[in-house]
């Protein structure tokens, strides 16, 4: 039976052992306090020993609450250190536990009437340079809360609404989160040509940009209206978007069907395939980035298809997108175009050849460096 003695000094070692482990774990990447790289950097002696800290402060991320609050106050620093604003700014964009999200959005609030003033071009005494990095940091800060889906951030999120620089940044971190209280806010400033992600709420704000966009009676806002379709995420939007390919406006036409490839997964298999017999070719265009993309379904014919296509450039992506595939049955038809009328097709078409067959067409208008790209291409095929 073990002695009490001996069995206390047992337990002690256990825990020694314990926190070295842990210390190993925790502190694998060379960790050191926010705190302790601000005072090594003050006391540093020239600039060599300064960058070497500043360049360990850029590795650095912070753990505690207490390293945030340390950032906090270099950023509050009235004697602007631009060396030391770097290091602070790099650092925070490493921060990972969302558990600090408490004094990120205290920056927030310190950060608020600068933001103001600077997006009204109104810079007090502050150098072009400062300014810049002032609002760079806060748009990493806002955007690392809306990464967190921090709640907490909400209502000063929806302050910086109100500032025309930060509206976008702020809009932004709110669909992130999820909160869609202030989506009527965004709404209205989208409306107006204001740059701010409404699109991207949620599925409500998603179906009202579509509905809105058919709805002739808002005919003059739909330039402005349009440009909230690239920031449609919700899947649900799809059937929807579907409608706009035959929109009375072009630049809606192509909107929504660049964000339908985008979104589209192997349950728009018919769909995509409507978008090729389109007769709008950049709809027609998008339809083959979509083939390319669900790489289970072959469209072997939809894609040989196209290489009759009336427009060059559709003719010149099907010619890619069937070598990018390495659909082989689509050689004797690419042994056609390669002697098309436009030489951009006649290029894609032997790259494809090359990358299905081996062989090295000749071709009017042939060049070395097609050669190459075509070495290129059947070594590493390329999306686009």
């Amino acid at each position: 039976m073990l002695k009490l003695g001996k069995v206390i000094r047992i337990v002690i070692l256990l825990v020694a052992v314990s926190f070295v482990l842990i210390g190993q774990v925790v502190f694998a990447d060379d960790y050191e306090p926010v705190k302790s790289l601000v005072d090594k950097y003050h006391q540093a002696g020239d600039d060599n020993k300064r960058i070497e800290v500043i360049k360990k402060f850029i590795k650095t991320e912070p753990k505690t609450q207490e390293d945030v609050d340390n950032l906090r106050k270099v950023f509050l620093r009235k004697d602007w250190d631009e060396n030391l604003f770097v290091g602070s700014s790099e650092s925070m964009k490493k921060i990972k536990d969302p558990s600090l999200d408490a004094i990120l959005i205290e920056i927030l609030k310190d950060e608020k009437s600068f933001v103001d003033k600077a997006s009204r071009k109104d810079h007090g005494n502050k150098s072009e340079k400062e300014v810049n990095y002032r609002l760079r940091n806060v748009e990493t800060i806002i955007h690392k809360l809306g990464e967190f889906k921090s709640q907490n951030a909400v209502p000063v999120l929806k302050e910086y609404l109100s500032i025309q620089g930060a509206a976008y940044w702020a809009s932004q971190a709110l669909a992130k989160i999820g909160d869609t209280s202030a989506s009527e806010q965004i709404r209205e400033k989208a409306y107006k040509g204001e740059d701010v992600n409404y699109g991207g709420q949620g599925s409500e704000e998603a179906l009202a940009v579509v509905r809105d966009l058919e709805d002739k009676n808002k005919k003059d806002q739909w330039p402005k209206i349009a440009k909230q379709i690239i920031h449609i995420k919700d899947k649900k939007a799809k059937p929807q978007l579907k409608k706009l390919f035959n929109h009375d406006k072009t630049y809606v036409r192509w909107e929504a069907a660049a964000k339908f490839r985008a979104l589209a997964d192997e349950s728009d298999v018919s769909t995509i395939i409507e978008m090729a017999k389109n007769q709008d070719h950049i709809v027609r265009s998008e339809a083959i980035d979509a083939m390319k993309k669900l790489k289970n379904i072959e469209f072997e014919d939809e894609l040989m298809a196209l290489l009759n296509d009336g427009d060059t450039f559709v003719r010149t992506m099907a010619a890619k997108a069937l070598g990018y595939r390495r659909i082989a049955k689509a050689v004797p038809y690419l042994e056609k175009t390669i002697n098309d009328r436009e030489l951009r097709v006649r290029e894609e078409s032997y790259i494809a050849l090359y990358i299905l067959t081996g062989k090295k067409y000749e071709y009017k208008g042939k060049t070395v460096s097609i050669e190459r790209e075509a070495e290129r291409q059947k070594a590493h095929p390329s999306f686009y």
